[in-house]
């Protein structure tokens, strides 16, 4: 009896733990888009520089995955849907990236950079 009870507690302290590790975002980043063209945001308003990172364990491509979901989701919090790269830095250790993040009108059709 008393190894089920301590088997049960494990069981919910893990539950708990994994729980805990989820983030939670007010807004879904799915509608942003990632652009590379500067010319396009004349009609668009600024709303916020973002920034996104994830760190060394990872291959490459999935810290710059990382980065960009990051960017992503903090650019939906300000209410954007497009995000400019400005700077894009990865070393073996990091990789890190900064955007400008604008909320554009809907007509505008933009090439994704990603």
């Amino acid at each position: 009896m008393k190894v089920k009870n301590i088997f049960m507690f494990l069981i919910v302290m893990l539950l708990t733990g994994l729980y805990g590790c989820v983030p939670y975002l007010s807004k879904s980043p799915d509608g942003i888009q990632i652009v590379d063209n500067v010319r396009i945001f004349k009609n668009c308003k600024f709303k916020g520089t973002v920034k996104g990172s994830a760190s060394a364990g990872l291959t490459k491509a999935r810290k710059v995955e990382i980065a960009l979901n990051e960017i992503k989701s903090k650019a939906a919090l300000l209410g954007a849907d497009t995000v400019l790269i400005v700077s894009k830095e990865s070393m073996f250790e990091k990789t890190a990236i900064t955007g400008r993040a604008y909320n554009c009108p809907p007509r505008l059709m933009i090439r994704s950079f990603f």
